[in-house]
């Protein structure tokens, strides 16, 4: 299974909190896949020369992977471990104060 989109669903509130620059999404893997590898990052279309914190979430049937990128920089690679799990949703926000950001979980597929 392979993806090549943006990040723009949404699993509901409880899955972004209150953050609003957050976005959700979830598949059903229905347990067949090892791995899910992805680029994780992002942009903002003002203030591109400046760097912003990001974080990511892959949760996995409950289980959770999380990690840190920034904002205008190259997208940092993840590959986490999803053997067995039917449910995976991908989540990442960040806190760029509405400056409209981009954000990715780029190349993303499971194999």
């Amino acid at each position: 299974m392979y993806w090549e989109e943006e990040v723009w669903g949404d699993s509901g509130q409880d899955s972004c909190g209150s953050w609003w620059e957050c976005r959700a999404i979830t598949y059903n893997l229905k347990g067949k896949y090892r791995y899910l590898t992805a680029l994780v990052g992002g942009t903002t279309k003002k203030g591109a020369n400046e760097t912003y914190p990001g974080y990511w979430w892959v949760v996995a049937d409950g289980v959770t992977a999380k990690g840190k990128f920034m904002l205008n920089r190259p997208p940092v690679p993840i590959s986490v471990p999803v053997s067995g799990f039917h449910a995976v949703e991908l989540r990442i926000r960040t806190e760029t104060n509405g400056l409209d950001p981009v954000l990715a979980f780029a190349e993303a597929h499971v194999s």
